[in-house]
C-alpha cells in the first residue's frame, strides 16, 4: 500500500480524502523541540531526494530504510530548516543551512544545485511537474526561471499555520506547505476561493493537466505538505 507522511493535526475531511486515494497515512505528532506551528510538519523533519528519505537524527517518528542526516533540528531558525529543501526534476533547491548529508546525496545523483536565501525552501515551493512549480519566494522564482523552470510567482496572504490544537494561528503559511501533488491531482488544504491568485493558479494547473482538488468552506492551512514514500 502507498504511504503518505502528514501532520497529525490535519483535518479529518482531508485525511479521509487522502485515504480514499489508496494511501496509508503516517501521522507525525508535534515535536517538543520545535515551535508549535511547524512541530508536526513532514518537510521540517524529513527530506526526499528521488526515492531516498533523509531524516533528522532527533525526529520523533521512525521510518524504515530512511537515511539519518547529520544535523539535529531545533526550535529557533535556522535550526528548524536543515531538511527543508525542494527537488524539481533534477534540481535541488536549497539554502546555506541545508544538512550536509542532503548535499552529499544530491552530488551523488549529479543534481543541479540552486542556492537561495529562503530557509523555508520547501514551504515556499509547490512542485507541479518535473520542470514547473508555483512559488511564494521571489528569489526562487528568479533563479529557477533563469535555468528554464516554468515558475509561477504569487503572493498568498490567506494561507495560515495552525497551533498545537489544530486551530488557526496568527502566523502565515506558504503555498508549498498548503498543497500536495499526488498522481494527477493538485490538492489544496482549504478552499480555493481563499486564494487571491486563483485564476493564475488555475491556468498553471491546466497547463500541466493537474486536477484541482480543494475543500469547500475551509480556511487554507499549511501542514508542511505531505511526503509520499514507497
Amino acid at each position: 500500500m502507498k504511504k503518505l507522511i502528514i501532520d497529525s493535526r490535519m483535518r479529518q475531511i482531508e485525511k479521509d480524502f487522502l485515504t480514499s486515494l489508496g494511501y496509508n497515512l503516517i501521522s507525525i505528532q508535534p515535536h517538543p523541540e520545535l515551535y508549535e506551528e511547524i512541530s508536526a510538519h513532514p518537510d521540517i523533519q524529513l527530506a526526499r531526494i528521488q526515492n531516498l528519505l533523509i531524516q533528522a537524527p532527533n525526529s520523533n517518528f521512525i521510518l524504515n530504510n530512511s537515511i539519518t542526516g547529520l544535523t539535529k533540528i531545533g526550535a529557533q531558525y535556522p535550526a528548524s530548516v536543515p531538511y527543508n529543501i525542494c527537488c524539481i526534476g533534477n534540481c535541488l533547491v536549497y539554502h546555506k543551512y541545508t544538512d550536509e548529508k542532503i548535499l552529499e546525496i544530491a552530488n551523488r545523483y549529479s543534481m543541479k544545485l540552486v542556492l537561495i536565501k529562503q530557509g523555508y525552501t520547501r514551504c515556499n515551493i509547490a512542485v507541479t511537474s518535473e520542470n514547473s512549480c508555483i512559488t511564494t519566494d521571489k528569489q526562487a522564482y528568479e533563479k529557477l526561471s533563469q535555468i528554464g523552470v516554468d515558475c509561477l510567482y504569487i503572493a498568498e496572504p490567506n494561507i495560515c499555520l495552525i497551533n498545537k490544537n489544530g486551530n488557526k494561528s496568527c502566523m502565515k503559511g506558504f503555498i508549498g506547505g498548503a498543497t500536495a501533488v499526488l498522481e494527477n491531482k493538485f490538492i489544496l488544504f482549504g478552499d480555493k476561493k481563499e486564494l487571491i491568485n486563483l485564476k493564475k493558479i488555475e491556468t498553471h494547473l491546466e497547463k500541466y493537466h493537474l486536477k484541482f482538488i480543494y475543500f469547500q468552506g475551509l480556511p487554507i492551512y499549511d501542514y508542511g505538505g505531505a511526503i509520499e514514500i514507497n
